[in-house]
């Protein structure tokens, strides 16, 4: 998650954009404001965030002046933007094996998983971030398959691939608007069942999703999303809306 590094690159752009950016923000500088927004993580209002950013770029010669009632409403949307939070960027591997013990019924005739189950699983995700931060794209992958099953029960696996592009949209002074998605969800599994009254079967759902994301405020927006989907050869179309309402603003959460 670079939320707070892009939260510094727009703290950087603000101050351009107004002709008050002294010299570009180092990186000793960059860690002393995220250290700072996660000291203050806690407070409910961003008064105390606002003062130790314009504290800290003053003191290292990067804010020219102090900022004028434009100004600081623009740092104040850039230190307030929800949108900077799990912004994913590089890549992240995962590798775990797992030891179940399931137990199932003595008369049930289904070739099934049960007594020792042991599984390997996969995933892998990848982000990064594009047009001065207000573009994202990013990717997700699992795998899973059962381990050392006996002759007499299935191994079941299954693999799945999504993909997803965000555009951000931002109002003349910094104010966040919402964000456009669009996503693609390809999977594949199989029960690998065994026996001679069992078949096994092989299932697919290949998925596209396009949506928009409208803020209402820092904590509640609405979002509005067109699924199409194709599940085994069988095709269906959707339409969602969502409407989120939070009672703490994000920044009560923390940067």
């Amino acid at each position: 998650d670079v939320g707070g590094a892009i939260r510094v690159r727009r703290l950087a752009r603000t101050l351009d954009a107004a002709r008050a950016l002294g010299k570009q923000i180092d990186a000793a500088t960059a860690k002393r404001l995220q250290l700072a927004w996660w000291a203050l993580r806690g407070e409910r209002s961003s008064y105390r965030a606002l003062v130790a950013t314009v504290a800290i770029l003053r003191e290292a010669g990067i804010l020219l002046g102090e900022p004028d009632a434009g100004l600081t409403y623009e740092l104040l949307n850039v230190l307030r933007d929800t949108q900077l939070y799990m912004r994913p960027s590089g890549f992240d591997i995962q590798l775990a094996f797992g030891e179940g013990y399931l137990v199932r019924p003595e008369m049930d005739p289904t070739p099934s998983e049960s007594g020792r189950v042991e599984q390997v699983l996969v995933s892998a995700g990848y982000g990064e971030q594009l047009q001065d931060d207000k573009a994202e794209i990013s990717g997700t992958g699992f795998a899973r398959l059962r381990l050392f099953a006996p002759d007499e029960q299935p191994s079941p696996w299954a693999i799945g691939a999504t993909g997803r592009f965000r555009k951000f949209a931002y109002g003349e002074h910094g104010d966040p608007i919402g964000a456009f998605d669009l996503s693609a969800t390809v999977s594949l599994s199989t029960d690998s069942c065994v026996g001679m009254d069992c078949e096994s079967t092989t299932a697919s759902r290949i998925e596209g999703q396009l949506g928009f994301s409208l803020w209402l405020n820092q904590a509640s927006g609405v979002r509005l999303a067109a699924t199409v989907a194709q599940d085994s050869g069988e095709l269906f179309f959707g339409a969602q809306l969502e409407a989120t309402y939070g009672l703490l603003e994000g920044t009560f959460a923390g940067f």
